[in-house]
């Protein structure tokens, strides 16, 4: 670890009278050649709330502000919180106790100064200054890195929606190409399914018409060989009929005298 070089008193009293020399320079400029910038006067109210009084280019004042929260705190005796108000209510603030420091143009400071010597106020002007040019510098700043967030979020919005479009892509494409496997599926086990029916439906034929095959198709289909034997026992006969798809028997019961007939699919 490296030991910090200690300040002496001495070099602190040197830095405070600096600052003393400065505020005082500060506010006899306001009410002599009266320049052109911004400035903070400190109100003895016992509050951190510091008025910023500027309408313009607000967020480039507050930045230029932060820059001062240091000293600010060592000033107020607790972090600094920034309300944007006019000149006259950060004045009534000030006298209510409302508002610690008042951050604003030089001839509204100009203004704000002389009401306070008027009510007999403590106050003093920090050491602190901006030029219009500062602030214009400052504004620059500001408007670029809204600029950098803009595109930054702009950028994340394309992403979504291109990913959007990308996972809508995938889903079609393996919509497709699940439909096109499935048709050549078909295309490939429909001789053989068809052929597989044809067998099946020839031995059923030949079973329920007593052509053949009935111990055989009795043993392989007994729920089937028993539930025709049932119906024929009753007089029933059977039409068989292929529909159209090839995927489904038509069973038609009929009657042997032809008084009636049931359709099962």
């Amino acid at each position: 670890m490296t030991l910090l070089d200690t300040v002496s008193d001495q070099a602190i009293q040197i830095a405070r009278n600096g600052d003393s020399i400065k505020s005082l320079q500060l506010e006899n400029d306001l009410f002599g050649k009266a320049p052109d910038g911004y400035g903070l006067v400190v109100v003895a109210s016992g509050t951190s709330v510091v008025c910023q009084t500027v309408a313009a280019s607000q967020k480039a004042h507050q930045s230029l502000l932060s820059r001062s929260d240091d000293r600010l705190q060592l000033e107020l005796g607790s972090p600094p919180s920034v309300l944007s108000t006019s000149i006259d209510s950060a004045f009534m603030a000030a006298k209510r106790g409302q508002c610690g420091a008042i951050y604003g143009a030089a001839k509204d400071l100009k203004d704000l100064i002389a009401s306070l010597r008027r009510d007999k106020k403590n106050y003093h002007v920090l050491p602190v200054w901006y030029s219009a040019a500062d602030v214009e510098a400052e504004q620059k700043k500001v408007a670029d890195h809204a600029a950098s967030e803009l595109r930054a979020q702009q950028a994340i919005d394309q992403k979504k929606r291109d990913d959007l479009v990308r996972a809508e892509l995938v889903k079609k494409r393996t919509d497709s190409e699940s439909k096109q496997r499935e048709a050549q599926l078909q295309q490939e086990n429909g001789v053989v399914a068809r052929g597989m029916a044809d067998s099946v439906l020839s031995r059923v034929k030949a079973f329920t018409s007593a052509s053949g095959d009935e111990g055989h198709v009795a043993q392989e289909w007994s729920g089937l060989a028993h539930w025709f034997r049932g119906w024929q026992s009753e007089g029933w006969g059977l039409i068989w009929k292929m529909q159209k798809n090839d995927r489904q028997f038509n069973l038609l019961l009929f009657m042997s005298g032809g008084e009636g007939g049931i359709l099962f699919h």
